[in-house]
């Protein structure tokens, strides 16, 4: 009996050690394997054959290595492509092999990874089950960590529990996803990217590689924009170490040095000869041969040169791209930029997943010819295929209401794409195909109306939409000579734009102008015009830009207001009627706004002591238990007011960071393309501006 006790010892001894072993990273021979699968695309090359061809190399591995996750993980990236129009045949896939091994927590872990973002309840799950078997199980500790990070799952405890447990079990292992970078409690991730940044100063290996991207934003993300000259010498020195001998020549090492740049905002010397001795038909050198050839201009050679490498490579949007950048600057009839546009498209068609865009590029091209008035022709054909190409659904489950956005996103891109297509026939004298997309445009709105009490943003969005609508239904109109009709129409679009954005954002003028001529045609009076003027609502047609002063608007909307900073002071908007306001519309999530704010400070700083000047920050985050740990972690000490419920009231704007002047008579939009101590100067000198104009009496 104690032979067999200690046989039966020796036996399960390898299989409990190795139970207890963590799974941290991959062995040697599939490193190996996954830097082959790590290969550049040649641009000749379609790039769904390309991940074709790597997919093949990871499913020869898999038969050596069947439960391998770092394999699983690389052969599930390459499948999903760019808009993840296989996942729900690779889960079918991995539920067929969970099922022939239920309890592998190998297989537990490759399912949970393909339903990550799309059943990520049961993914969690998965999860859970993996690290109760496995409790040093890295993917799956990492997995965990990334899915709290999103919105509709978001419990930081859990992130950080997750990591810790993660550096106990892996201490050599950079433990890194890009959401991380994103992690509110800066404090904690300035830990993190200090500890990433001691291990992979200690590797030279494809997991550095694909690892350092995510440690610069972490870096960049926990440090404010004006105190990052200690961190470029160090992302110098990395730039410097990955260019070395060490280091493989890989995808990963292209968009690690590629990202550097971006980063830096600068170029790097010899980083192009680097990339066009190892991978001359890749991008970004691909990219290094059409700056050459674009060099002397909008020639008709440097388009010779470019259409040379057009023929080269038929599959690359990314050429396509710049090619329509350069033609967009010739000086002649359309044909050259026509020409791009051509190639663009057969571009996308061959390699449908090379460049994907929200609104589709398509769309925008099939725009763009039409505010041209060239190759009409064109039109439909872009229009059609671009709307094809967003109707893939990419459903995620990590942020709430996501299904309803990207339901709305689409609906959008249907509007976008059917206006130039109506103005295309119309211009065609297509009247009857022109009436068809209005009637499809006219569903489409009423699907997508927002409810009355919406936020006043969204309200303002979908009314420059419809004002679009009865514009070009009136053009349609005036087109078939239904001039009556084409009044009604271009009436109803003036009386339906919103407050006129200070950013100049429609063409409501040249409306307003068709309109007035036709009722003259029509033998109106200009003072039947003035009297149905009189009677419409307040609209940006009789708005001048920017509007009034937009706390007296605030007020007007909302008299009971009072605005607490947070900092805990009390003010009436009322009072600030009567200064010179500098307003900035920020959120901690706004990556602009993170890199303004710095600077936002010192203006603030320059104008603390002046009782006639504001500098005010309103937050518009949808969290407000955020904004005062990130105010305290960066040490910002400007005005600033949580203003979600107001700020869309008083200021007309569709994006952050915004910047406003407003002033006892008006609301000005302040937009200053400098940056960084630039931006003070400009700013402060706006206000300075603003005081020595604006009206006496008003400020008093």
């Amino acid at each position: 009996m104690k032979y067999w006790a200690c046989l039966l010892a020796l036996l399960l001894a390898p299989r409990a050690a190795l139970s207890a072993l963590a799974v941290c990273e991959p062995s040697p021979p599939v490193q190996k394997i996954l830097l082959q699968a790590d290969a550049p695309r040649h641009l000749a090359t379609p790039l769904a054959q390309h991940r074709q061809q790597l997919s093949k190399v990871i499913e020869q591995a898999l038969i050596a290595h069947p439960d391998d996750p770092f394999l699983h993980q690389s052969l599930q990236n390459l499948a999903l492509g760019r808009n993840g129009s296989a996942r729900l045949d690779l889960i079918a896939k991995y539920e067929k092999l969970l099922a022939e091994k239920p309890t592998s927590p190998a297989r537990q872990y490759a399912l949970a990874l393909i339903l990550y973002s799309a059943q990520t309840s049961r993914a969690i799950h998965l999860l859970e089950q993996v690290l109760k078997a496995e409790p040093q199980h890295g993917p799956a500790l990492l997995l965990r960590a990334r899915i709290h990070t999103a919105k509709s799952f978001e419990d930081i405890a859990k992130v950080k529990q997750s990591l810790t447990t993660f550096h106990q079990a892996c201490p050599e292992t950079p433990a890194v996803f890009p959401e991380l970078a994103w992690l509110p409690d800066v404090d904690f991730l300035r830990e993190h990217a200090a500890r990433t940044r001691a291990q992979l100063d200690r590797r030279s290996d494809l997991l550095a590689l694909q690892s350092y991207t995510a440690l610069w934003h972490m870096e960049k993300n926990s440090t404010r924009s004006d105190q990052r000259n200690e961190l470029e010498p160090r992302w110098t020195a990395d730039v410097r170490r990955i260019r070395g001998d060490a280091f493989p020549r890989s995808e990963s090492w292209l968009g690690a040095l590629w990202g550097a740049e971006f980063l830096l905002s600068r170029k790097i010397d010899g980083i192009q000869a680097d990339f066009r001795r190892h991978f001359p038909h890749a991008w970004p050198s691909v990219l290094v041969d059409y700056l050459e050839a674009a060099a002397p201009g909008p020639t008709p050679e440097a388009f010779k040169a470019i259409k040379a490498l057009a023929d080269r490579y038929p599959a690359s949007t990314g050429l396509g791209s710049f090619w329509i950048s350069l033609a967009r600057q010739a000086k002649d009839d359309g044909h050259v930029l026509a020409d791009a546009f051509i190639y663009m498209k057969a571009a996308m068609d061959a390699d449908p997943e090379g460049y994907l865009t929200s609104p589709p590029m398509q769309i925008e091209m099939a725009t763009e010819l039409v505010r041209r008035r060239i190759r009409l022709d064109l039109v439909a054909p872009f229009v059609f295929t671009g709307l094809s190409a967003g109707a893939t659904p990419s459903a995620s489950d990590l942020y709430p209401d996501a299904q309803k956005l990207q339901t709305s996103m689409q609906e959008a891109w249907r509007l976008f794409g059917f206006f130039p297509l109506i103005e295309a026939y119309v211009l065609q004298k297509k009247s009857a195909e022109a009436k068809d997309v209005l009637l499809q445009a006219r569903l489409v709105l009423d699907r997508s109306r927002p409810p009355a009490d919406a936020l006043p943003a969204d309200l303002n969005r979908f009314a420059l939409l419809e004002a679009r609508y009865w514009a070009l239904k009136g053009s349609a109109a005036e087109a078939d000579n239904r001039k009556f009709d084409a009044l009604i129409a271009y009436r109803n679009a003036l009386a339906t734009y919103p407050a006129k954005s200070a950013r100049g954002d429609d063409n409501r003028d040249q409306i307003l102008a068709s309109a007035q001529r036709i009722a003259k045609e029509l033998g109106a009076t200009a003072e039947a015009w003035t009297d149905w003027e009189a009677k419409q609502p307040l609209t940006g047609f009789r708005t001048g830009v920017g509007g009034p002063n937009a706390w007296r608007t605030l007020v007007e909307k909302h008299p009971a207001t009072v605005v607490t900073e947070m900092h805990g002071r009390d003010f009436a908007p009322e009072t600030l009627t009567r200064k010179v306001t500098f307003v900035s519309l920020w959120a901690t999530w706004c990556g602009p706004c993170r890199e303004e704010l710095p600077f936002l400070q010192k203006l603030a700083d320059r104008f603390k002591a002046r009782d006639d000047i504001a500098v005010i920050a309103l937050n518009v985050d949808e969290d407000p238990a955020v904004v005062p740990r990130f105010l305290d972690q960066f040490k910002f000490t400007f005005r600033s007011t949580l203003a979600s419920r107001f700020a869309y009231d008083m200021l007309p704007v569709f994006s952050i960071p915004a910047n406003y002047l407003i002033t006892p008579d008006k609301t000005t939009y302040f937009e200053e393309a400098a940056t960084g101590e630039g931006w003070i100067e400009k700013a402060a000198a706006a206000i300075d501006t603003a005081l020595k104009t604006a009206q006496p009496e008003r400020r008093e």
